[in-house]
């Protein structure tokens, strides 16, 4: 079937899947992310890759890097307001080197393509990121919102805070323990460990509204990230160790679980 032939086919798919709550018509693609990019009528304002961040224009270059952080890449609304006052036709693109062939858009496993995509999936994604994805029909190229994405880092510290959400008022969080490689910190009898175990964390709830579990994780260049995270995966992973994690969040910046015993 001539690509034309198949695009209309598949368009009509989509329609249909709408209404009849089937899948998307094409098979899932994955690849990694080689570099993500904030681009204009004028040209790249901004490049991650996993050399580093390279902004292009005195207002990013006022923002980026954010140290001590400088892994974090996300453009804010606010931010991307702010870009558009300056730039015309401001978009976000992804390169993916594929896993697996695209065969709508020509890609054979192993090239490079790159996507038009949201501020939502540029925010998700880190230049290095293996991710599975599926391409827009319409628009093309385009990468839909990924399906997963699994990254790797060195965590180097662990963090927990307690917070309390007063009515009425701006929550506030107090550091109850941290650990670093080079022991552990903490305000609270009971956490002189590098864990927070069940009866712990309990009572520890009585005292505060939620606990919040905070990694650090170097990803070499850009740099450190900030991510959030639950109990057990705080307690399994050890500082000092590379691991290996999907995220998730509308800027990824929660690790969901670990893979390939990280």
């Amino acid at each position: 079937m001539r690509r034309r032939s198949l695009l209309g086919a598949l368009a009509a798919g989509v329609v249909g899947s709408s209404a009849g709550c089937v899948g998307h018509p094409l098979p899932p693609l994955r690849g990694t992310v080689a570099r993500k990019r904030i681009v204009a009528e004028d040209g790249t304002l901004l490049a991650v890759t996993r050399s580093g961040i390279d902004p292009r224009t005195r207002l990013l270059r006022e923002r980026f890097p954010r140290e001590p952080m400088a892994g974090n890449t996300t453009i804010t609304e606010k931010l991307a307001g702010e870009i558009r006052e300056r730039h015309d036709d401001v978009g976000c693109r992804v390169t993916v080197r594929h896993r697996n062939e695209n065969y709508v858009d020509g890609v054979d496993s192993g090239e490079t393509m790159s996507y038009r995509a949201t501020r939502s999936t540029f925010n998700q994604v880190m230049a290095g990121d293996g991710i599975g994805f599926q391409i827009g029909l319409v628009d093309r190229p385009n990468l839909l919102a990924p399906s997963e994405i699994v990254r790797s880092g060195r965590i180097v510290e662990k963090r927990l805070l307690g917070r309390r959400n007063p009515d009425d008022r701006k929550p506030t969080e107090k550091r109850l323990l941290t650990v670093t490689r080079e022991g552990v910190s903490t305000n609270r009898s009971g956490l002189s460990g590098r864990t927070v175990g069940r009866r712990t964390a309990k009572r520890l709830l009585k005292t505060f509204d939620a606990l919040v579990y905070r990694f650090v994780v170097a990803h070499g260049s850009p740099g450190k990230r900030l991510y959030e995270t639950e109990r057990p995966q705080f307690d399994r992973a050890r500082v000092g160790e590379t691991a290996t994690f999907k995220v998730k969040g509308d800027d990824g910046g929660r690790i969901a679980e670990f893979v390939d015993g990280g």
